[in-house]
């Protein structure tokens, strides 16, 4: 917010509203009109007619307690169709709901997508964001199984056509649900994720050093909890084919906790394919990168989903 004589200024974004730069009449001491003027509208990509507003949706969890989520569907969707499970950061953050150029990207193909707020999640009270506590690696992927069980049996999603994806955290997610919970997904995405959480507390940067102190536990009591809820060390569970994305200059999570999966994975005989970015990070806003990894992501689904061709821009 920028407040200079009688007009507000603010960066405004929604579901449906790709991201302005608007200016409000606040007058003179807020008793202006507050009419809002558009000053600029971001890059969108063409995605505006295929832009759908989410649904609020409230799933069990495998312990009976609610868990969270959006559900964003294709314009004209009936049925159960593909479908991704898709697991925020943090992990104690959220999905907020702003202009998503990748969900258009989904939903343009024909793909439903769940956002997950697993608990640890913010933005659903105190209790909710300090449940992950000491859990990490265990509650949230059993929440994001939740999601996808519950895809299925209201009628959102495929079973065979159910994917589930995220980043960093939520890649980490992605792992132990595919090991923890096979069969639920027919396929899993991980970008830049986590694998072992002890050697996320030995490289990572300084912001999140000792983040597993409160989410996992006290190192070296906990050293038994953060072996069990690190996938690498168990990869052979790993039941659904796996892509794997990272940049080869990631600070946050290094590069090297997506080769040692990776190499788990092949050496356990398990379908796998990976791709390193050189001189990207933690995550990529390159747009040749961001093309290249939704491509390849798409090839990499193709033969899961049945989901149409796009209605809208490709690229």
């Amino acid at each position: 917010l920028s407040w200079r004589g009688t007009r507000l200024a603010a960066v405004r974004s929604g579901a449906t509203t790709p991201t302005q730069l608007v200016s409000y009449d606040a007058g003179v001491r807020g008793e202006g009109t507050w009419a809002r003027t558009v000053l600029a509208v971001g890059p969108v990509a063409g995605f505006e007619p295929h832009l759908a507003e989410p649904e609020t949706v409230t799933f069990p969890g495998l312990d009976g307690a609610d868990v969270q989520g959006r559900l964003y569907r294709p314009l004209g969707a009936d049925g159960p169709g593909p479908l991704i499970v898709w697991i925020h950061g943090g992990p104690t953050s959220q999905w907020p709901v702003s202009f998503n150029a990748r969900v258009a990207f989904w939903t343009v193909r024909g793909w439903s997508v769940l956002f997950v707020d697993h608990r640890g999640s913010t933005g659903w009270g105190r209790a909710y964001a300090q449940a992950l506590n000491g859990r990490w690696g265990e509650l949230d992927s059993d929440d994001a199984a939740a999601g996808a069980t519950a895809a299925v049996a209201r009628g959102w999603a495929r079973a065979d056509a159910l994917v589930a994806m995220g980043g960093s955290a939520g890649g980490l997610t992605v792992l132990n649900l595919l090991r923890r919970h096979p069969g639920v997904a027919a396929a899993g995405v991980a970008l830049f994720p986590v694998s072992d959480l002890r050697a996320l507390d030995l490289t990572t940067h300084r912001f999140e050093a000792h983040y597993n102190a409160r989410l996992v536990g006290p190192w070296p009591e906990a050293g038994a909890r953060y072996r069990e809820r690190s996938p690498v060390f168990d990869a052979a569970a790993v039941d659904a084919p796996l892509l794997v994305l990272h940049g080869a200059d990631d600070p946050v999570v290094p590069v090297a906790q997506s080769e040692a999966m990776v190499a788990a994975l092949r050496a356990a005989g398990r379908p796998v394919t990976f791709h390193v970015y050189p001189g990207q990070g933690h995550g990529w806003n390159d747009p040749a990168v961001v093309a290249d990894e939704l491509g390849r992501t798409e090839r990499f689904l193709a033969g899961l989903a049945g989901a149409r061709e796009p209605e809208g821009p490709r690229r």
